[in-house]
């Protein structure tokens, strides 16, 4: 059974947008921060954390 609540699609549309931008610039921020050596202890979480932001943003509403 599909679930096709027109409700909340506009929101999980914004949602999903949102998430896809901010995981896209942590992602970025932790590469550029990777490349001093003084920074790798911020970049490498940050970076992680903006790869998993930007994963969760791409895949569909699988939460119910």
């Amino acid at each position: 059974m599909e679930d096709n609540n027109q409700d909340k699609k506009p929101g999980g549309v914004l949602l999903h947008l949102t998430l896809l931008i901010v995981g896209f610039v942590m992602t970025v921020l932790g590469v550029a921060l990777c490349v001093t050596m003084v920074l790798l202890p911020v970049g490498l979480p940050l970076g992680i954390v903006g790869l998993g932001i930007l994963i969760w943003g791409l895949t569909p509403g699988w939460r119910k």
